[in-house]
């Protein structure tokens, strides 16, 4: 897993609705609550078949938004 700071992030009071947990990047309406970061997942996976000697791999990325106290806990 890899987290970068959302750009425009800043600090501060909740956004629209009462949203809590990060600014985000400009145009969004979100700038100017409490930081953010983009947690990105890089999942691979391979299977082989043995009786065959079929293969296959899978790979999927997922991006999540965390808050400052989800990233201090699993990212540092």
């Amino acid at each position: 897993m890899r987290a970068s700071q959302v750009a425009g992030s800043t600090g501060g009071a909740a956004g629209p609705g009462g949203i809590t947990g990060g600014g985000s990047s400009s145009g969004s309406g979100l700038n100017g609550v409490p930081n953010q970061y983009s947690a990105v997942w890089d999942i691979n996976t391979s299977v082989a078949d043995a009786a065959t000697g079929a293969t296959t791999t899978v790979r999927e990325g997922v991006r999540v938004l965390i808050n400052q106290a989800q990233y201090d806990a699993f990212c540092h």
